[in-house]
């Protein structure tokens, strides 16, 4: 479950798991970068995992505006990498992705 992606049923928010523990999960949200508790009883119930392929890696970053139309996703699936300012990015699981986005490269 760690380093997975999940999206909340009723909000279009997703977010990374950092942690599980017994009573709760910790995640950081992806839009805010706000770190936060789930309680596990309620993780399975609203929350579904998002599978990491190119597809689904396009349509988070496309909720970036700083990111649309401006990022090269033509070498995703061959060699796990973006272009974005002319400059190559590595993505092999959620986690590139999210420090990618928190511009942490």
């Amino acid at each position: 479950m760690e380093g997975c992606l999940y999206q909340k049923y009723d909000a279009q928010k997703y977010y990374l798991i950092n942690r599980t523990a017994t009573y709760t999960v910790i995640a950081v949200e992806f839009e805010t970068f706000i770190s936060c508790f789930i309680q596990n009883k309620n993780f399975d119930e609203y929350f579904k995992q998002i599978e990491f392929n190119s597809t689904n890696i396009k349509h988070l970053l496309q909720n970036y505006e700083e990111f649309n139309d401006l990022i090269d996703y033509s070498n995703l699936n061959d060699f796990n990498t973006i272009i974005y300012n002319n400059k190559v990015y590595i993505i092999k699981n959620w986690k590139d992705v999210f420090n990618f986005a928190a511009g942490r490269f």
